[in-house]
């Protein structure tokens, strides 16, 4: 079974680890990175269990890398700690306060599909329904809301539901 990092000049000779490409070495495929020498999915993605999901203090739930309990998403793919600083006493306080969340332990978190954008805002992810008209109406970095739907600008593309990266 060939590691990640080993030279290859086709993909079939990275075959033996899943979701790999060979790029001139085995690596990930686009929307996985490298976890515990394999390809672990990206925040939003289709998962079978744990081990399949990235970044640190996510799970599969639902057959979905999440943030784990007590956990929310960044847009820059990684699971933090709910911020102490942004407290609410129930799911109707929390989003009156910050749309499309929800409670747990009487601090936000946002709902599925959404992620925390350096506003401190509950926005939607790539692939997701926003309001056109509005500035920074997505929570990925790179990404602008076309025709009611997140999107990646013009030279980027996506690698998953929270990541734009340059067009090769």
């Amino acid at each position: 079974m060939p590691l990640l990092g080993t030279p290859c000049e086709l993909d079939e000779d990275c075959e033996g680890t899943a979701n790999t490409k060979c790029y001139g070495h085995c690596a990930c495929r686009p929307g996985y990175r490298e976890k515990d020498s394999r390809c672990a999915t990206l925040l939003g993605n289709y998962c079978k269990n744990y081990e399949d999901c990235w970044p640190e203090n996510s799970a599969c739930i639902d057959n979905s890398c999440q943030c784990q309990y007590k956990y929310i998403s960044t847009f820059s793919d990684k699971c933090v700690p709910i911020p102490v600083e942004i407290p609410c006493s129930d799911d109707y306080d929390c989003n009156r306060l910050y749309p499309n969340s929800y409670s747990v332990e009487k601090k936000f978190t946002c709902v599925r599909q959404y992620s925390t954008a350096k506003q401190g805002k509950c926005l939607p992810l790539l692939g997701e329904f926003c309001e056109t008209r509005k500035p920074n109406a997505c929570a990925v970095e790179n990404s602008i809301c076309y025709d009611n739907k997140c999107i990646c600008k013009s030279g980027f593309m996506a690698k998953s539901k929270d990541e734009c990266d340059y067009s090769e």
